[in-house]
């Protein structure tokens, strides 16, 4: 798997923005940020020079270090208001980063700030700091806690506002503090759950208001009511807008008000009532400026699409999604000025021959056919279509690009996206390569003797006689950038950032980034796929973790234990009280231990408590007595018993930990009944669980790892829960953090809450009883 860091571009005018983009592609490079490190902070310090900043996300040390004070103030500040700087900390598998307030005022040239509460914390001030930053017209906050709004009100300067995912609480208490800011013009407000219907009414307060994004989910006729009259407060002022509606009826009477939007992007429920859609998307016809126009239906399909679109003849850009019927492509033709067109339907590519005579003024098209085959006879109409200059073609089966090229020399821009299966099947089969790598010891070797050719490394791990293996093998890694070479000298090695995600797993050098052994869970899963689950998928029923193959459980074992070796004991004495309980000594349980990580990690770190790991898979409860052995803890006792029934003892534990496992329990409901009655009176549970958005939906849409985590849920996590009689099924995305706190105080926890701990991909949650 792939990662690139775009260059930058030559020097800017004075009014432009220089940006570096970074994008990590897939799990693996999601585990290197070292990679970059030097190469853009190298970066950094040549732009420095032209008086320019830029901290980029995305795991990268350069963005603001824990000593961003001293930081701050050594840095030159940029001349003039049009050498803008920005500040961006993207979320990240990052060390958490925390941020003084006052350090920011550092950058007084600064104009845009984008935080993350995934890694980025700040203190002492919050954004009430950020007042004294005269020139920051531009905050965007995402996953925040409703705490980190503490201050907005007191930002006047700013002009743009977006706060994406996170809590509802987050977005209710912006809508309540947004009103004071006097020159705000541009609003993007995309909470991951649902705002109360009653908070919504503060939109019409916001009297400078010209550009207003609000999405939701596409459900809850009350809260989509409740947007009626507020958006109909500020549609007269609004030159663009963008807003998921629910039924189309609910936006008439605001849309009716936009007499100066030109840019507009709906989402709306159709009935397929000819009459009722009709009346609904009439009102597109009266906005005198509309220019750009994405349409998203869903529901029933409605020819009263087609009827709309006809009518818009001052459309220059048009986006259509979801039912879009055979009529509307004809009625395009209506539309003389449209230059743009994009076609998300995936039924679309059927008629696509037939109605490219009626794209005569429009120069660039996409459109998305769901995977089907281009026939040879759409190609060659496509092809003399000689009036577009750019054309994209998504999700469709397609011939090599290369042929493709040919056909369309008359274009200036060609993106063709295939199915996306040939980059699955290369990194399917590159994983089972990244386990024979550690397995065979290749990537530790590559790191003591690189740059070595393959001959050296081949003989350095004794594989000497299969030399040509250890060739190809090497020739593959390279081409997925996960080791680097030098073509012509045919030597390869590893980086110090490739080592820290592929050798340095235990050790004085020990990464928080490590991956490569989380791998190893790779072919079992795949034999699972293969022999197992065709019959569970026609009969039901479940795997239990002693019924998976042992490279399974070690692989996971590996995976989880990198944030637990590095993060478990500092977070855990970050809670207030609990250091010195543990340090004093006390009794803590570990529910679905596995291979015992966080037990061992405890109990290490704090040789007066007593550490009981609990689990039913005896095969991880072998592993974890073994490694506790050798690391000589005789503070740490793993037990056999059925989690539902663990913890026997009432109020035997001041401690429990669970990480990682709610979702692979069948039973998770008696499970934290269970540990509420083992915990003595203010007890404490810290959870961590996979950091699952609001709904199903949403992680699809939205979760950067969904693809990753259901996969894992399929072949692993839903099997475990599905192991027992009536299991409740949850899979590795089952449990969003509003219903893990819901959890907890139906169990009878007298608290909830989420704790601001950054990882990769969980979410931390403490449980608490009362005294």
């Amino acid at each position: 798997m792939a990662a690139r860091l775009a260059a930058p571009p030559a020097p800017p005018s004075p009014e432009g923005l220089l940006d570096l983009g970074l994008d990590l592609v897939g799990h693996i490079a999601r585990q290197l940020p070292q990679t970059y490190r030097l190469r853009l902070a190298a970066t950094c310090r040549a732009l420095r020079g032209q008086q320019r900043l830029w901290f980029a996300g995305g795991g990268l040390t350069v963005v603001l270090p824990a000593d961003a004070a001293h930081a701050a103030h050594a840095l030159p500040t940029p001349r003039g208001c049009a050498w803008q700087s920005r500040i961006r900390a993207a979320p990240g598998p990052t060390p958490e980063l925390t941020i003084p307030a006052a350090s920011l005022i550092g950058f007084p040239a600064l104009q845009e700030a984008h935080f993350s509460a995934a890694n980025v914390r700040l203190q002492h001030g919050g954004l009430a700091a950020l007042s004294q930053l005269q020139g920051l017209t531009s905050l965007t906050l995402v996953d925040v806690y409703p705490s980190w709004l503490d201050g907005l009100q007191q930002l006047q300067q700013l002009r743009r506002v977006s706060l994406a995912g996170g809590w509802a609480e987050a977005a209710e208490a912006a809508l309540r503090l947004l009103p004071a800011l006097p020159v705000l013009t541009s609003l993007t407000l995309q909470p991951e759950a649902w705002v109360p219907a009653q908070s919504w009414h503060h939109l019409g307060s916001l009297t400078a208001l010209q550009d207003l994004t609000v999405r939701q989910h596409r459900d809850g006729a009350a809260q989509y009511a409740a947007l009626a009259a507020p958006l109909h407060a500020v549609a007269p002022r609004l030159r663009s807008l963008a807003v998921v509606a629910g039924d189309a009826a609910v936006l008439q009477q605001p849309l009716a008000a936009c007499v100066q939007v030109a840019r507009l992007d709906i989402c709306v429920s159709l009935t397929g009532r000819r009459g009722d859609d009709a009346a609904a998307l009439a009102v597109l016809t009266a906005l005198p400026l509309l220019q750009h126009l994405r349409l998203e239906t869903w529901g029933l399909g409605s020819e009263a699409v087609p009827a709309a679109l006809g009518q818009l003849d001052g459309l220059t850009h048009l986006e259509v999604a979801g039912h879009f019927f055979s009529g509307s492509w004809e009625a395009l033709r209506h539309l003389r000025h449209l230059r743009e067109l994009s076609v998300q339907d995936v039924a679309c590519w059927r008629r696509l021959r037939a109605s490219l005579p009626v794209l005569g003024t429009v120069t660039s098209l996409t459109v998305g056919g769901g995977g089907a085959k281009l026939s040879e006879r759409i190609w060659q109409e496509l092809s003399r279509a000689t009036q577009l200059r750019a054309l994209a073609l998504h999700r469709f089966a397609v011939r090599p690009l290369s042929a493709v090229a040919r056909s369309f020399e008359h274009l200036t821009r060609l993106s063709i996206r295939g199915e996306r299966l040939g980059g699955i099947l290369a990194g399917a089969l590159t994983s089972n390569l990244i386990v024979l790598g550690d397995k065979l010891g290749l990537y530790g070797a590559l790191k003591d003797h690189g740059p070595c050719t393959a001959a050296a490394l081949a003989q350095a791990t004794g594989c000497h006689l299969g030399e040509r293996y250890v060739v190809e093998w090497l020739r593959q890694q390279a081409s997925m950038h996960l080791i680097s070479t030098d073509e012509a000298a045919e030597q390869f090695w590893l980086t110090p950032a490739q080592a820290e995600c592929l050798v340095n797993e235990a050790g004085p050098n020990a990464s928080p980034h490590y991956s490569a052994g989380g791998f190893e869970v790779v072919p079992g899963l795949a034999a699972t796929a293969a022999n197992r689950l065709p019959e569970l998928f026609k009969k039901g029923g479940g795997i239990g973790y002693d019924q998976v193959e042992r490279g399974v459980t070690c692989g996971t074992c590996r995976e989880l234990g990198v944030w637990v070796r590095h993060h478990l004991v500092p977070h855990l004495r970050s809670l207030p009280g609990l250091a010195q309980q543990l340090e004093e000594g006390c009794m803590v349980a570990d529910v679905g231990c596995g291979c015992g990580e966080a037990a061992m990690a405890v109990a290490a770190a704090f040789p007066a408590c007593a550490v009981h790991g609990y689990d039913i898979a005896e095969q991880a409860l072998s592993i974890a007595r073994g490694e506790a052995k050798r690391r000589g803890l005789t503070n740490c006792e793993f037990r056999s018993s059925g989690l539902e029934e663990c913890c026997r003892e009432r109020g035997l534990y001041q401690l429990a930990i669970t990480n990682d496992a709610i979702h692979d329990m069948a039973h998770p409901t008696e499970v934290m009944h269970s540990v509420r009655r083992a915990l003595a009176p203010g007890g404490r549970w810290v959870i961590g669980d996979m950091s699952a958005l609001g709904s199903h939906a949403a992680n699809v849409r939205r979760h950067p790892a969904a693809p990753l985590l259901y996969a894992f849920s399929v072949q692993l996590c839903l099997p475990s829960g599905m192991s027992a009689p009536g299991g409740e099924a949850l899979g590795t995305m089952g449990v969003s953090a509003d219903d893990m706190c819901r959890r907890l105080r139906e169990a009878g926890f007298a608290s909830a809450e989420v704790l601001d701990w950054p990882s990769p991909t969980n979410r931390y949650y403490l449980g608490s009883l009362d005294g």
